[in-house]
């Protein structure tokens, strides 16, 4: 009876020690995902037509370094000692493309900067609900001055069928991307 005892506590033991150890090579991992969406308000296409100050059709050539933004926020009225130093972060990711059918502010052949959601800085990975542009994509992109967009609703992917799939919230139809174009000129004249 007296060695069952002593056999029971030892493997207690090992399976504490074990527990620990696989507790402590789990935490020290090196690699954190952080869910990092935005939210916009929700805009029609006439919306976002006017709203844009660049809209153009063109192709992902280059995706560059990711940085993180820090926006200060605070839940009083005037920022104190007490407030000082919150924030909200979020990475975005500088994305370089090449105007291949200009809209409205743009002209073919130039390079614009976009400068999308999400990213990885420092092991870190932010990962937007937007998707991730890739070098070769095609895409309608409707963004500001600054090179950012209203989120998925002002970025669209063209298939290889020249077709636009609208995620907006009155209007969720398949376009061909001419027709898309033309509806966009007539909204900005």
């Amino acid at each position: 009876m007296r060695k069952k005892v002593i056999f029971t506590v030892f493997v207690l033991a090992l399976l504490i020690i074990l527990g620990l150890l696989t507790s402590k090579i789990l935490s020290s991992s090196t690699f954190t995902v952080v869910n990092s969406d935005a939210s916009y308000p929700a805009m029609s296409l006439e919306e976002l037509s006017i709203e844009a100050d660049k809209i153009f059709q063109g192709i992902v050539i280059k995706r560059g370094q990711s940085k993180l933004i820090k926006v200060p926020y605070s839940t009083d009225l005037e920022v104190n000692i007490k407030s000082e130093g919150k924030y909200f972060e979020f990475a975005v990711t500088k994305v370089e493309i090449k105007v291949t059918v200009p809209i409205k502010n743009t002209q073919k052949n130039e390079i614009i900067v976009y400068m999308e959601d999400g990213g990885t800085i420092n092991n870190k990975t932010y990962i937007s609900g937007d998707g991730q542009l890739q070098v070769g994509q095609e895409i309608l992109i409707f963004s500001n001055e600054a090179g950012y967009s209203w989120g998925a609703q002002s970025l669209y992917s063209i298939s290889e069928k020249d077709t636009v799939n609208l995620q907006l919230y009155n209007d969720m139809n398949v376009y061909n991307v001419n027709d898309l174009k033309t509806k966009i000129i007539e909204i900005i004249k």
